[in-house]
């Protein structure tokens, strides 16, 4: 009768003849260590990245580094509103916390402010736009419903300004 094996044993099998390659260890390592110095630098927590980095080869800063810019990198966001711009401040500070030049970095967060700055205003006089373009259909197709349904509903919530 034959044996029936359990799923670690199967496992075990299959996974015999695998190695651990050494450098791509150490290289998930340090982009582990880089997302976590990038986390702490976005909280304000106090940490010494750049005497860090002094104590890595080239290869090695490459590799923190590039964990630390997908954490930096993830949190710049399209804003929803003017003080969601004030987050940026953060963002450049933990870029800056990286051995980064600093003329180079406070340019390119001047341009993001401005460029959010001016989406805000651009995505304002779009819905403006659209509203003032639809409200008369809105309000002639509440006419119509009342006087279909003879009910007094409203589609758009003209108090707010948005639909109801």
């Amino acid at each position: 009768m034959s044996k029936i094996k359990s799923a670690l044993e199967l496992a075990l099998e299959r996974t015999a003849g695998i190695t651990a390659d050494p450098e791509t260890m150490k290289r998930d390592s340090l982009k582990k260590e880089g997302k976590t110095l990038a986390a702490k630098l976005l909280n304000r927590e106090k940490t010494d990245i750049k005497s860090r980095l002094r104590t890595l080869n080239k290869e090695e800063r490459g590799w923190l580094t590039e964990g630390a810019a997908e954490v930096v990198l993830s949190n710049l966001v399209l804003p929803s509103t003017e003080t969601e711009i004030s987050g940026l401040d953060n963002i450049e500070s933990a870029l800056l916390g990286f051995d980064a030049d600093k003329r180079m970095v406070s340019a390119l967060f001047q341009q993001l402010k401005m460029l959010f700055s001016q989406y805000l205003n651009n995505r304002e006089q779009l819905t403006e736009g659209l509203k003032k373009q639809y409200e008369p259909h809105l309000r002639a197709k509440e006419q119509q419903l009342r006087e279909q349904t003879g009910q007094d509903f409203r589609i758009i919530d003209r108090e707010y300004d948005r639909p109801a």
